[in-house]
């Protein structure tokens, strides 16, 4: 079945967002596409996505960090832990992603948004190419680094695949000491096992594609 796609080839305004989600869902749930015939069998297993099996955790409203204390959002959960209950969340945390761009778009300020602190911050190619300072400054933060204090620390996001993280241990140079990145992608696919014991065959691509995991992230 062939259908023009709603959102064309270029960039979507956001406002327009809402308005189009509920064609996509009657797009992709259209008995055609046969779509709940290949996921609903899928609830025989155990779901390791948190949102998707009814844990409503968010590191933006459990641990909030930048300006998303100030946004209203609704963290979005289905308790049937299976590859259709993570179609479901996806599909939801569009709207819910299109109602947080336009709360930060309101909210921000007019004016710069870039820090004018050279020493800390690459200065703009424009004052690297015709000052000698901000020339030195871009040579030396790009190849010795920042001077951070010593000890240790961890930050965690809520990126699109879930928690990614970086704990990082300090010596006070410009490289860390120690560096460990936790990819949500890799937490993901090692659940694999679990998910697809008693299976078909035919049931790994919709498991696999339901978890929508990066291989560059997780080919550690």
């Amino acid at each position: 079945m062939r259908m023009p796609c709603p959102l064309g080839s270029g960039s979507v305004p956001v406002r327009s967002v809402p308005m189009k989600l509920p064609w996509i869902w009657m797009f992709v749930t259209a008995k055609p596409l046969k779509l709940f015939e290949t996921l609903t069998p899928l609830k025989m297993f155990p779901e390791m996505t948190l949102r998707a099996s009814g844990v409503p955790r968010d590191l933006r409203r459990d641990v909030p960090y930048l300006v998303y204390h100030d946004l209203d959002f609704e963290v979005v959960t289905f308790s049937e832990g299976d590859a259709l209950a993570r179609f479901y969340v996806r599909l939801a945390e569009m709207r819910e992603s299109a109602k947080i761009l336009r709360q930060a778009l309101e909210k921000l300020p007019q004016g710069p948004f870039n820090a004018f602190a050279t020493k800390h911050i690459l200065p703009s190619k424009e004052r690297t190419y015709t000052r000698m300072e901000e020339l030195i400054h871009d040579f030396m933060l790009v190849n010795i680094g920042i001077n951070p204090p010593v000890g240790e620390v961890y930050q965690g996001v809520e990126s699109s695949k879930g928690e990614l993280g970086f704990y990082i241990v300090s010596d006070g140079t410009g490289q860390p000491w120690r560096m460990k990145i936790r990819t949500p992608s890799t937490c993901n696919i090692s659940t694999l096992p679990l998910l697809l014991k008693g299976g078909m065959i035919s049931d790994i691509v919709a498991v696999i594609g339901s978890m929508d995991p990066v291989m560059g992230e997780a080919d550690k």
